[in-house]
């Protein structure tokens, strides 16, 4: 196994952990986590970019499919 590999298996298992709460605590938080954690770790991104990107996107996913589409998608609001 090379360092590839294991970003590969650490990127699956938190997709699938994403899965696991996403109906138990909603979209938001486990959603910014999952981003926060493929851009700092797995990107090597720096602190500041992993934590406004991840914040940033969230909250435009959550405009455009809850907001404008009315996507229904379990949510802690």
């Amino acid at each position: 196994f090379t360092r590839s590999t294991w970003l590969v298996i650490a990127g699956l298992a938190t997709m699938v952990a994403f899965v696991a709460v996403v109906d138990v605590i909603g979209f938001e938080i486990p959603a910014a986590l999952l981003m926060f954690v493929w851009l700092k770790f797995l990107g090597g991104e720096s602190w500041r970019a992993s934590v406004v990107t991840s914040l940033a996107a969230v909250i435009v996913f959550y405009v455009v499919f809850v907001g404008l589409l009315a996507v229904p998608i379990p949510h802690m609001f």
